[in-house]
Formats: C-alpha cells, sequence, structure tokens
C-alpha cells in the first residue's frame, strides 16, 4: 500500500453524468458551460467537458472538495500542466502547455469578450 506522503487524497463520483462530486482538489483554474479545469496536485490538472456546467458555490473549499453540476461528457486528466505550487499564474501555464486548438480558440474568447460575453478591447 502505498504511502500518502500528506498529499490530500483524490477522488471522483459521478451521478447520473450530471452531478460530479470532487475531492482533492487545490485550485479551479477556468470554468464555463462547456469545460472546467480542476487542479488536483499530483494527480494532474482533471478537465471535465460538458454542456450547462457550473461549480456549485457552497462546496467545501477549504477542505479541497467541489462539485460540478451539468450535463457532463468527458472527464480527463492532463499531468503535462504542473502543480502550482508558487509556479506560473494559470494563464501562462496554459500557453506553454501542449493546447489544442479548441483549447486557444476558448482562451482568446475568454480575453476577448470576459465573463459577461462584451468585448474587452
Amino acid at each position: 500500500m502505498a504511502e500518502n506522503d500528506g498529499a490530500q487524497m483524490h477522488s471522483i463520483l459521478l451521478e447520473e453524468r450530471e452531478k460530479l462530486r470532487v475531492t482533492g482538489v487545490s485550485d479551479a483554474e477556468l470554468f464555463d458551460e462547456e469545460q472546467v479545469l480542476l487542479e488536483t496536485g499530483k494527480k494532474g490538472m482533471l478537465i471535465v467537458r460538458g454542456q450547462g456546467l457550473h461549480v456549485e458555490k457552497n462546496y467545501s473549499w477549504m477542505q479541497g472538495e467541489t462539485v460540478v453540476r451539468g450535463e457532463i461528457s468527458l472527464l480527463e486528466y492532463d499531468d503535462s500542466v504542473p502543480p502550482r505550487g508558487g509556479a506560473a499564474p494559470p494563464v501562462r501555464r496554459m500557453m506553454t502547455a501542449d493546447i489544442n486548438r479548441e483549447q486557444l480558440i476558448l482562451l482568446a474568447q475568454c480575453v476577448l469578450f470576459g465573463a459577461g460575453g462584451r468585448a474587452l478591447l
């Protein structure tokens, strides 16, 4: 049996593809209605994709627990993005990681339109 070495235990529980409970989360880096990025420490970045996604505000963030609701269609780990631990800010880390065309378009939309849907430039 492996030792935990002080790291927070990570688990996922998906209920009916509509409610995802995640433990061991250290940060929510990016989230919108189609994608949520959750930093899970040594386990890598957990990418949640779907439709109508939202992160519940009454989760137990201090204990590393969060809940994502919506129509969940994909869960994927990306360990190419190193844990923050005082490193580069999230956007800079996303720019240095291997990202695909869809992710680049999403990032550009966030920069141009922000959360309110109006152009920032």
